[in-house]
């Protein structure tokens, strides 16, 4: 396991397509997820373009501020704007994502505040076992898989690791908490 900030398992620990067997280069589990279902050449050459849906921006808002709140600024901004059908609006929220910032409104942020309070204070098991937790912790391994003679890095994001318990957190989003 490794300590580093979100940011950084996104900057620093990067997937080399040319050669994904690198010293440098990692596979994600979503990168393992785009690989199968493409061909190779296609996944290489002409990936996809990444971009979040509302569901993922909430939860990526609720991850942050419950594991890393201290990279809320660096992430998010709330918007100028009540639309962007304007241009000027449309060239503001190109200028945030180019800054790499999720563009949220003020209503979202309460929403995510009042989720991520619920998490870490007032849901009684699950504010204890964050309060034990480090938060934001990096898994690095490597695999072999029997058809190639090298093995590929690996990592992985965990959102909690409980001191002394034998499992992992990781947040989800879901419209429905029943059993």
């Amino acid at each position: 396991t490794t300590d580093i900030s979100p940011s950084q398992y996104h900057s620093d620990l990067l997937l080399n397509r040319k050669d994904i067997f690198a010293e440098d280069s990692y596979l994600s589990k979503s990168i393992v997820f785009s690989l199968y279902q493409s061909s190779l050449y296609k996944w290489r050459w002409f990936p996809g373009s990444y971009k979040p849906g509302p569901a993922m921006i909430w939860g990526s808002l609720v991850d942050c501020l419950a594991t890393a709140p201290e990279e809320y600024d660096d992430c998010f901004v709330i918007s100028e704007f009540d639309s962007f059908r304007t241009k000027a609006a449309r060239e503001w929220k190109e200028e945030m994502a180019d800054a790499g910032k999720t563009v949220i409104t003020k209503e979202l942020l309460k929403d995510a505040q009042f989720a991520c309070d619920i998490l870490t204070n007032k849901h009684k098991y699950a504010a204890s076992l964050i309060e034990k937790s480090r938060s934001q912790v990096v898994l690095i391994d490597k695999i072999q898989h029997p058809s190639v003679s090298r093995p590929v890095n690996v990592k992985g994001l965990v959102d909690f690791v409980p001191e002394g318990e034998d499992f992992l957190i990781d947040l989800k989003t879901t419209s429905d908490f029943t059993p």
